[in-house]
């Protein structure tokens, strides 16, 4: 017989050990066992009220939400806040939202008002930004051709990979591949991997991107 709790202590060990991104997916997965297992469910609203005290903030409110969810013990809240999920365009959403807080009004925010999907402009803007978040290259507004961009791209990841200590003596840079996304296009911290291809190396660039109001990169090789 499989041993759940195994999986939760597995789970509540990424709290413990890992980045605040994958703190935070961590939570959400106690979350849904805690959903679908009332057995578990006691010990997960232990783990879920420890999470409160982290130290970043979408680790912090992810607890507390899924917590004040799950003590109501109500399975119609818990297949409606957590299992479904928000149901409406994450940059939809924090459009939506903006322009709210743009215009001060009595009315309450609407959850209704926001698109179900995301327009295809949106989704270009998002990759777009993910993208140039990746390469590490903001602003072009140039057109330029195609063997230009690649030959301009090349060269500024050749430049950057020699100043590495750990990649100075595996020679020169033979090819870079395009961004190649890990996540899902809406989730709000995206992961994307560049490829180095050197003689007898291969270096891999995993960039790490959180999209909204304020834009992150965190890259590493």
């Amino acid at each position: 017989m499989i041993d759940q709790h195994r999986y939760i202590r597995y789970i509540y060990n990424r709290v413990i050990l890992e980045a605040a991104a994958i703190r935070a997916a961590a939570v959400s997965a106690l979350a849904r066992f805690g959903a679908l297992c009332e057995d578990l469910l006691p010990n997960i609203l232990v783990l879920l009220s420890r999470c409160m005290m982290d130290d970043d903030d979408e680790v912090r409110d992810r607890a507390c939400y899924f917590h004040a969810v799950l003590e109501q013990h109500n399975k119609a809240l818990n297949l409606q806040y957590i299992l479904e999920g928000l149901q409406v365009s994450l940059s939809g959403l924090e459009r939506a939202l903006s322009a709210y807080t743009l215009s001060p009004s009595e009315v309450p925010f609407d959850l209704r008002s926001v698109p179900l999907a995301a327009t295809e402009e949106e989704e270009q803007d998002a990759k777009r930004k993910r993208q140039e978040a990746a390469e590490g290259v903001v602003g072009i507004t140039a057109p330029a051709k195609k063997e230009d961009r690649a030959a301009t791209r090349q060269d500024v990841f050749a430049e950057k990979l020699s100043a590495l200590p750990m990649c100075k003596d595996i020679g020169p840079l033979f090819r870079s591949s395009a961004p190649v996304e890990l996540t899902e296009s809406e989730t709000e911290y995206v992961v994307s991997v560049i490829k180095h291809v050197f003689r007898n190396h291969i270096v891999l660039q995993v960039s790490f991107v959180r999209l909204g109001p304020r834009l992150g990169l965190y890259s590493r090789l």
